[in-house]
């Protein structure tokens, strides 16, 4: 364990390149002869064909890895380890359904990563809450994998419930402890953010979920430049790691460090090319260096990965209205639903687009009350959002003028 520690510390610390050299993918090569040589002499086995995955991974021979796992898990399809690798090499939902795997129960849980890595929350919600958590009701894994589904869908209270659950059947666990330090931050909740952190701290600091928890400690409390340090961190300890590549390109952008932030969203799209969020953040970046085409380039990338995401939708709107390009700005306000209606209204009102604009108005106020962000009643609601006093205004000054 002393052993272990002070490697990960060395780790975190060290300012070496992580990239793998020649001499070690000739020392990988070399294994992978001897052990191709002794698979051939022996009765196959599903764990060390398995670890011939990883090593095949290693040289970049993707597609014979990929055919290595699934003949680990026809023979063993308790084989986790092969299952968890191969979720990593799914490109999209049609190819998962393409791969040839056993009708076992552990498919669920394959199922399940690969919707998660594959951005598919919806579907990783529907599969662990109708399906897993059934069977597995009072799993620490699978509750918080249920937990980090509603987190990314936004369904946050429910999430940091499920996450204290998980917290409650095993305090020492740290696995999926960033995804519960996102929702904690995301909601502001300081304390309990402050108190993860410490204890996380406390169980492992070497960890990368610690450096990840304590990032977003510092970030919620302003002090980016401690937050991005510990992003480093966790990405010293795992570098494939897209999130942090995110959310440090978020500190720099605080701090206004520009390339700094470019080259981190730049990491993550490279690591995957399928996340949205390192796509819409150099689209805001961009959208601050007040280079909308560029701009708008991002937004596009990061919309048509998530289509259903307001985010993504209301950004280009925004960029097409800063471009003039107005027929457009208006199509991507309608498809962003409520959320778009109160900067539709606006933009309608400057084409001359009067009766729509008064409807649209209507609209983002009926919306606002299903949402229960406005009260008319309550003049402290109805007025903190200058989106709302203008809809109010408009409306009551058609209706004066009618």
């Amino acid at each position: 364990m002393a052993i272990e520690t002070d490697r990960l510390n060395m780790s975190a610390e060290s300012e070496n390149n992580t990239s793998i050299t020649k001499q070690e993918l000739q020392k990988i090569n070399d294994v992978v002869s001897e052990l191709e040589k002794d698979l051939k002499k022996t009765k196959q086995d599903s764990w060390i064909q398995c670890i011939y995955s990883k090593l095949l991974l290693k040289l970049n021979k993707t597609e014979q890895a990929r055919e290595n796992l699934l003949a680990a898990i026809l023979m063993e399809p308790l084989n986790w380890p092969a299952w968890d690798l191969l979720a990593y090499l799914v490109t999209d939902k049609h190819h998962l359904k393409s791969l040839d795997t056993p009708p076992h129960w552990i498919r669920w849980f394959f199922q399940g990563a690969v919707y998660t890595r594959l951005q598919m929350f919806e579907e990783a919600y529907d599969l662990y809450q109708n399906i897993i958590i059934k069977f597995f009701p009072t799993s620490a894994y699978v509750i918080s994998q249920l937990a980090v589904a509603q987190n990314e869908l936004r369904d946050i209270e429910a999430a940091v419930d499920n996450f204290k659950k998980v917290r409650s059947i095993d305090p020492y666990r740290l696995d999926d402890m960033a995804a519960y330090s996102n929702a904690l931050y995301v909601s502001q909740r300081r304390y309990e953010l402050a108190s993860l952190a410490h204890i996380a701290n406390e169980i492992e600091p070497f960890r990368y979920e610690t450096c990840f928890c304590m990032a977003n400690f510092y970030s919620l409390r302003a002090q980016h430049d401690k937050a991005a340090t510990y992003f480093a961190r966790a990405l010293k300890l795992d570098p494939t790691n897209v999130s942090a590549w995110i959310l440090m390109g978020h500190e720099f952008m605080e701090m206004k460090k520009t390339e700094d932030a470019i080259k981190a969203y730049r990491s993550a799209i490279n690591l995957d090319r399928t996340d949205p969020r390192a796509w819409y953040g150099l689209g805001q970046l961009y959208e601050i260096l007040k280079l909308p085409n560029i701009s708008l380039d991002n937004y596009l990338e990061a919309h048509k990965l998530k289509p259903n995401d307001s985010r993504f939708t209301i950004a280009l709107a925004d960029t097409y209205q800063k471009l003039e390009w107005y027929e457009q700005a208006v199509t991507y306000y309608k498809r962003a639903g409520g959320a778009g209606l109160g900067k539709l209204g606006p933009l309608q009102e400057k084409l001359g687009q009067n009766d729509e604009a008064l409807l649209t108005y209507m609209q983002f106020l009926d919306w606002l009350k299903q949402t229960d962000a406005y009260d008319p009643l309550d003049v402290g609601t109805s007025y903190s959002n200058p989106e709302i006093k203008h809809a109010e205004k408009f409306i009551k000054l058609h209706k004066a003028s009618s």
